[in-house]
């Protein structure tokens, strides 16, 4: 197979998504930054015409290259990306991963390369706009007020606020080259970013909303159920294990942040999620995520990273997280759930940490 050496490599799961090529090669073809090639991996799931529709598009990607991959498994997105992580020979300096049903601006490849090798980054991020995929009105933006750079993001409390999903985000292939989204206990994005956290020195930020998000009611993002729960929790056990085995030596800091990391996403984002969708088991499921987070993530309860004086020194997020954690701790986590879901339908915004 022939393999162009590029500045950046974008990886694309794409499986019955022929409606959505058009757009997205349209996306590619405007970009100013040409130094990339593309990788779409598709499986078991397509019926033949997004590989079709691809290969209508590749005729007219004049200045990048395009490749395929079959992957013989129907697995679905994050293990279409590990699979492109096995079998591709990246000669390359970054990595992207990408959503082929989402947009993103002509400059949003420059902006990123340009930060990522001028700071010497090894994730690069941007902001981004969640978009309501019928009526196009623009949910929330987002990751637009970081600074300029974080340091040993590890030890950073910031880091508990970053946007775990890859496609706002060039990494360094460096540090991600035996990284993998896929546990053997299930699934996260949130599990693979913490998994690579240590290897990273720098995360350098674009505070622009260079990608556009569609929410849409089959995306899996949408509403979570408690299927998907059940996989991120088993994610995270297996990232608590893999944490114990290779990086001991330091071992304190990241285990506070994976620990504060899971309460967030898990125990707030994800619980929630469950509960508006299923109010009949509500007080079971939150019973559930406690007993889950004292038995496997005890350092939630006693986090610096959510403490009071925390709040006090770095603004109302953090405060925010201590209230919930404070109402988590005495069983009153409802509270929260039913203010959210109140806010949520009266001003038709999210909430996102």
């Amino acid at each position: 197979m022939p393999i162009s050496r590029s500045g950046i490599t974008i990886v694309i799961p794409a499986y019955n998504a022929s409606s959505f090529a058009h757009s997205f090669f349209e996306c590619l073809r405007k970009q100013t930054y040409h130094d990339f090639v593309c990788v779409f991996v598709t499986d078991q799931k397509d019926n033949g015409t997004t590989i079709q529709a691809i290969k209508a598009e590749m005729k007219q990607a004049d200045f990048f290259d395009t490749f395929l991959l079959f992957n013989p498994d129907s697995v679905g997105v994050g293990a279409s990306r590990d699979y492109a992580l096995d079998h591709w020979d990246f000669q390359t300096e970054f990595v992207s991963f990408m959503d082929i049903d989402d947009c993103f601006a002509e400059d949003f490849y420059q902006k990123l390369h340009q930060r990522a090798v001028s700071d010497q980054a090894d994730i690069t991020y941007c902001g981004y706009q969640r978009i309501d995929s019928k009526d196009r009105h623009i949910i929330a933006t987002e990751m637009v007020h970081n600074p300029d750079f974080i340091m040993n993001p590890v030890s950073d409390w910031r880091t508990v606020f970053l946007n775990p999903s890859p496609w706002n985000k060039l990494f360094r292939f460096s540090i991600i080259q035996d990284a993998r989204f896929i546990f053997p206990g299930g699934g996260e994005d949130g599990m693979f970013l913490l998994k690579v956290l240590p290897r990273c020195q720098k995360i350098s930020f674009v505070n622009e909303p260079l990608y556009s998000y569609f929410v849409n009611p089959s995306s899996l993002t949408s509403m979570t159920n408690d299927k998907l729960l059940e996989s991120g929790k088993g994610a995270a056990l297996s990232l608590s294990d893999y944490q114990k085995q290779v990086y001991s030596s330091c071992l304190p800091a990241y285990r506070t942040l994976i620990d504060t990391f899971v309460f967030v996403r898990i125990g707030i984002g994800q619980t929630t999620r469950v509960c508006l969708g299923n109010k009949k088991d509500r007080k079971q499921t939150l019973r559930n995520s406690r007993a889950f987070l004292d038995a496997n993530f005890p350092l939630w309860r006693k986090s610096s990273l959510l403490s009071f004086s925390s709040g006090l020194k770095h603004g109302p997020k953090v405060m925010m997280l201590w209230w919930c954690r404070s109402l988590y701790k005495h069983g009153h986590f409802g509270l929260f759930i039913f203010l959210y879901s109140t806010y949520t339908k009266l001003f038709k915004k999210d909430i996102k940490w």
